[in-house]
Order: structure tokens, then sequence, then C-alpha cells
């Protein structure tokens, strides 16, 4: 068991290491807030308010 932790523990290392290198894609922080105004009831399902957040 302690060879698989072993394992899982280096590729995830692995994988981890090839995610730092790749830097072009980090946040950047917006620049432009955008607000939006939506009515909303008392009761709504998530899948209501995604459609009325585009």
């Amino acid at each position: 068991m302690q060879d698989q932790l072993s394992k899982a523990a280096k590729e995830y290392a692995r994988k981890e290491s090839s995610f730092e290198s790749n830097s072009a894609h980090q946040f950047e922080k917006p620049e432009n807030i955008k607000k939006k105004d939506i009515e909303i009831s008392e009761t709504i399902l998530v899948g209501e308010l995604a459609q009325k957040c585009p």
C-alpha cells in the first residue's frame, strides 16, 4: 500500500509542477465591473437563475 501512495504522490507532484510551469493562463483581475439587475421571486431554481444571467 505504501508503494501505491508513493506512486500517487509522485504523479500528483509531476502534474502540479507541469501546471505551475504553464503560467500563461494565470488569473487576471477584470478591468471593468459588470452589473446586472435581475428580478427573482421568493423561490427560484438554480437553473432558472442561470437562464436569467447569461
